[in-house]
């Protein structure tokens, strides 16, 4: 699915981008929350890419 390509690059960016502008001096509770869920949300991806492959 293409928009699930984009959603996820999107938010991805999205994060980083956040993270390098000042998030790693001062990190909250809900910045930390944010980067586990984003990591979750990539490791899904690849997961979810790897099955689609594997049924090709």
């Amino acid at each position: 699915m293409k928009i699930l390509d984009i959603i996820v690059c999107a938010l991805s960016l999205v994060v980083i981008i956040e993270g390098f502008e000042g998030e790693f001096a001062n990190p909250t509770i809900f910045d930390m929350a944010k980067w586990i869920s984003c990591i979750i949300m990539i490791a899904c991806y690849i997961n979810y890419r790897k099955r689609g492959d594997l049924n090709d």
